[in-house]
């Protein structure tokens, strides 16, 4: 079924309605227009922005911290390989967990996520990767992975506010893509893990 949807959302993408303006661009999405980036318009399905739209709705209103300083102790630190939603690798993203939230580094750049804001009881006990945010091209958030009872790589976003479990970003890759790519376990997707 999973599979089924992911194939429609692409075949959705394909008739996509696009007019742009600038460096957005309008979608229609169950008969409303929206405005994203050309980027997202570009990289993503109509499934994932519908649903990066939801979960836009509630993460737009959270306060994010802008530094570290209140998330206590730093426990370890995950180099990741960065990739995108074909699972091709764009260098490596580096998250940071503390014991009350996350720090995510890529090319330079550092973004801060809170343990209070997270969808997951205990956010604490789960190793993030970091994936690019659909409705912000270029900011990288954390997000779960892990392969599936059906065998699909899935990765999860994981920043959605408490409360608001149900507006989450989640998206799959069957088998036989993630291991024509070499992957076979999540532990391939790590480059390098230090604990401190």
């Amino acid at each position: 079924m999973k599979k089924f949807l992911f194939l429609v959302g692409l075949v959705m993408a394909a008739a996509l309605f696009v007019s742009c303006t600038g460096d957005t661009t309008t979608v229609k999405i169950n008969g409303k227009n929206v405005r994203v980036s050309k980027i997202t318009a570009e990289k993503f399905t109509l499934d994932d922005i519908e649903r990066a739209l939801d979960r836009e709705s509630v993460v737009k209103n959270l306060k994010r911290p802008k530094n570290a300083s209140d998330f206590g102790k730093k426990k370890y630190e995950i180099e990741w390989k960065a990739l995108d939603r074909q699972l091709n690798q764009h260098g490596t993203v580096l998250v940071i967990h503390y014991e009350k939230g996350i720090e995510v580094n890529k090319d330079g750049k550092a973004w801060f996520y809170d343990f209070d804001k997270f969808k997951c009881v205990e956010p604490e006990y789960i190793d993030f990767i970091a994936v690019e945010s659909v409705m912000h091209p270029g900011v990288w958030e954390p997000a779960s992975v892990e392969i599936d009872i059906m065998k699909d790589l899935t990765f999860s976003y994981g920043y959605t506010g408490k409360g608001s479990e149900g507006r989450f970003e989640v998206f799959f890759m069957p088998k036989q893509v993630y291991e024509a790519k070499g992957i076979t376990s999540v532990k391939d997707l790590i480059v390098n893990k230090k604990v401190f």
